[in-house]
C-alpha cells in the first residue's frame, strides 16, 4: 500500500481545517474565539479508546424549522470523539456544560489544539434520510457531533447538534437521536 506524504505546512492546514469543521467554523457570521482548555489531552487514552471493538452506534440527526419543516443531515458528516477530560471540557466550550447533549453555532479555536485529538476520531455521513452508523467500537462514552444546516434567503441556518453515547458491549447497536 502507498503511503502518503503530506508537507509540514499541509499538514497544519488540514488540522485547522478539521478543526473548525469539529469547532463549528462552518457557520457563517460566528466570530471565532480562543479558549484555553485546562484538561491536559491524554493521547494514549484517546489511542485506547479507538482500537478496534465489536460494537456500533447508529442514529440519526434533524432540526424542526419555525415552520414545522423537518431538516436532517443528509450528507454531514459524523464526528465520533472518545470522552476524555480535554474532550468533556471542549465540548463543554462548544455547547455549554448544562447537559449532556446540545445544538451550537459557537465557533472557538482551542489552546492547547492537539492534532492527536482529530487523529483519534471517526468519522461518517449521513445517509439520504438522516441516518448514520459507526462500526467496530469498543466500549466507552464518545461524543457524536453533525450538523444540520439550510440556505433561506442567502443565509445559512440550522447548526452542531452533538450527543454523548455510552457504548457497552451488548451486542446490539447503541442508538442515538439529535433533535433539537
Amino acid at each position: 500500500m502507498a503511503k502518503c506524504q503530506m508537507s509540514a505546512t499541509s499538514k497544519r492546514v488540514m488540522t485547522v481545517a478539521l478543526v473548525c469543521l469539529l469547532a463549528g467554523c462552518a457557520a457563517r457570521g460566528v466570530e471565532i474565539k480562543r479558549r484555553h482548555i485546562d484538561a491536559p489531552f491524554n493521547e494514549e487514552e484517546s489511542r485506547a479508546a479507538m482500537l478496534p471493538g465489536g460494537n456500533t452506534v447508529t442514529g440519526s440527526a434533524f432540526l424542526r424549522q419555525n415552520g414545522g419543516a423537518v431538516v436532517t443531515c443528509a450528507g454531514a458528516t459524523v464526528h465520533l470523539i472518545p470522552a476524555t477530560a480535554y474532550a468533556r471540557e471542549r465540548v463543554s466550550w462548544l455547547y455549554g456544560a448544562d447537559g449532556p447533549s446540545g445544538m451550537t453555532r459557537k465557533a472557538y479555536t482551542f489552546d492547547p489544539d492537539p492534532s492527536a485529538y482529530v487523529q483519534h476520531s471517526r468519522t461518517t455521513r449521513c445517509d439520504q434520510h438522516g441516518n448514520f452508523e459507526i462500526a467496530g467500537l469498543r466500549k466507552g462514552t464518545y461524543y457524536v457531533s453533525t450538523t444540520v444546516t439550510w440556505i433561506v434567503a442567502g443565509t445559512e441556518q440550522g447548526g452542531y447538534l452533538m450527543a454523548l453515547v455510552k457504548v457497552e458491549d451488548s451486542g446490539a447497536p447503541t442508538k442515538v437521536i439529535m433533535a433539537f
